[in-house]
C-alpha cells in the first residue's frame, strides 16, 4: 500500500506558474467569483479600468499579463494573471478586510 504523499511546500511550488482571476478567486476562497474581484481590484487601484493591473504591482511581480488573439478577429485580449507572490499579496489583502464581502 503506498502511503499518502506529503503536501506540497512553497520550495516544490513552481513559482512561474501564473493564475487567471476566477482561479485566484477559487484559491483565496473568496467566496465570490472573477467579476466580483477584478470590481474590487479596479476600486483599490490595482487594476486599471481594462483589467489590467498597474505597472508598480508588475514590477514587484504580483501579475503578470499576456496577450490573446481572437479566433476571428484581428484584435487581441490582453488577459491579467496572478503569480505566486499575487496570490500572497491578495491573501493577505482579504486577511486585512480588503477584499471581503
Amino acid at each position: 500500500m503506498e502511503k499518502n504523499k506529503p503536501k506540497l511546500t512553497y520550495p516544490e511550488m513552481n513559482y512561474k506558474e501564473t493564475f487567471s482571476i476566477k482561479e485566484t478567486a477559487i484559491k483565496l476562497k473568496l467566496g465570490y467569483g472573477n467579476k466580483t474581484l477584478f470590481k474590487k481590484l479596479r476600486a483599490l487601484g490595482i487594476l486599471d479600468n481594462h483589467n489590467s493591473p498597474e505597472f508598480e504591482y508588475i514590477k514587484q511581480g504580483y501579475f503578470t499579463t499576456v496577450e490573446k488573439e481572437r479566433k476571428y478577429h484581428y484584435q487581441s485580449d490582453t488577459i491579467t494573471l496572478v503569480t505566486w507572490a499575487g496570490l500572497a499579496f491578495l491573501q493577505e489583502l482579504h486577511f486585512n478586510g480588503y477584499l471581503k464581502k
